[in-house]
């Protein structure tokens, strides 16, 4: 608390993580090796810290039972000192207001900055920036080290409920802390670019849809600047499960994602892919066997096929929907299931495409070839064994004569 009030601001806001189950971040969550399966409990302010704080930051409990701890200790007497004139507001499931008088604190419930439908502390603080209500210039200062605040705070600029804030952010610590003046920048970008950005940064990888193998973020930007039609299918996409506009939307995403793979004039996935297949793998000659040259295929830099696409813009959808109307306390309708994952066992999981994996007609070419090939080998086998068989047949038979042989002699 005394680090929170040490900036003397007349305001603090502080959110947290909800956890909810299932969750698009279950994934990531695996990859942290976060779990849940560890019950810790925090009986008061003397307990005994534990020796390893940040391991015990991957115990989702644990840090549950610790935000609940902070909830019930600051809204005691003997916080009064800490908090003294400032406002505190802390937002995890309910947002929690915490002011004193007469050496007194009392805690209540805002229910204005209640957003309890939020799961990521990323989209509550730009909830609670857009709920921001003055009359006077007001600076706004929001610390985090995630890039996605960034992004959702520029993608929510023109939901902001007063024109007279100043928003900065600090990125960083140590020696890196930077001090970002995300008003100014805004204004820099213009409000075409900034709406787009929490589409285009689902779009091209984050932490809850893959990335294009190799193809970053800065091409794809430069695309982006350049380009009208884009931004404004971006910006749309996170009210299209609204608008019923989605199947207008795609289309043109498809031809975003071909433009990024280097092929301009070409809005479909598939036949771009077929391109760069064909300039990769052709072969220089009619004579030149296929199989040499395709003896370092590397199908990573191919553009995924349209039915993996498909699913990625659903993922993006979903994503976008969320980033894009943070300033709401219910930012999207769409569950993700079939909107880029699936549930199994109470864990979502990437649902990567529907259909076959590959056409029929392929599949049957390897299977018959593969069988071809068993065949042989069977033959081949086959005829070792017989001609082994003859081998020891005559071995016998000359065995048996030599023994005839020495019977005569006796």
């Amino acid at each position: 608390m005394s680090i929170l009030t040490a900036f003397k601001a007349p305001r603090v806001d502080i959110v947290f993580d909800q956890y909810f189950s299932p969750s698009i971040k279950d994934y990531e969550r695996m990859r942290r090796n976060e779990q849940r399966t560890i019950d810790f409990n925090i009986i008061g302010p003397s307990q005994t810290r534990p020796t390893d704080f940040m391991k015990e930051l991957k115990n989702i409990k644990f840090k549950e039972s610790f935000v609940q701890f902070l909830i019930d200790y600051w809204a005691t007497d003997e916080m009064a000192t800490f908090i003294g004139n400032t406002l505190i507001k802390l937002n995890y499931d309910s947002c929690y207001s915490y002011i004193v008088k007469n050496n007194v604190v009392e805690m209540t419930i805002d229910e204005n900055l209640a957003c309890n439908n939020h799961e990521e502390a990323d989209t509550k603080i730009i909830h609670h920036v857009c709920k921001l209500d003055t009359y006077r210039k007001t600076n706004v200062l929001l610390k985090s080290s995630d890039t996605d605040v960034l992004i959702i705070m520029l993608g929510n600029m023109d939901h902001l409920q007063s024109d007279d804030l100043n928003i900065f952010m600090e990125y960083g610590t140590g020696n890196s802390k930077r001090y970002i003046n995300v008003t100014k920048l805004y204004m820099e970008l213009g409000p075409s670019l900034c709406a787009s950005l929490p589409g285009f940064h689902a779009l091209t990888g984050c932490d809850y849809n893959p990335s294009f193998f190799q193809k970053g973020k800065i091409r794809p930007y430069k695309i982006l600047i350049k380009n009208q039609n884009y931004q404004k299918a971006l910006t749309d996409l996170g009210v299209a499960h609204i608008t019923g506009s989605r199947e207008e939307i795609l289309p043109i995403l498809e031809a975003f994602i071909c433009e990024i793979y280097g092929y301009k004039n070409i809005s479909n996935i598939n036949a771009a892919r077929f391109q760069k297949f064909c300039v990769t793998y052709k072969a220089n000659t009619e004579d030149e066997p296929f199989k040499k040259t395709l003896k370092n295929c590397d199908p990573s830099t191919l553009p995924p096929c349209k039915a993996e696409l498909q699913q990625h813009l659903l993922r993006t959808q979903y994503i976008t929907s969320i980033w894009r109307n943070a300033y709401l306390r219910f930012p999207s309708s769409l569950t993700p299931n079939r909107n880029g994952w699936t549930l199994h066992e109470d864990t979502l999981h990437f649902h990567w495409f529907d259909g076959d994996c590959m056409p029929q007609s392929v599949f049957d070419a390897i299977v018959h070839e593969n069988n071809k090939q068993n065949n042989i080998e069977n033959d081949t086998t086959d005829n070792a064994g017989v001609s082994e068989l003859d081998t020891d047949e005559s071995e016998v038979d000359s065995d048996s004569s030599d023994e005839g042989a020495s019977t005569e002699e006796e």
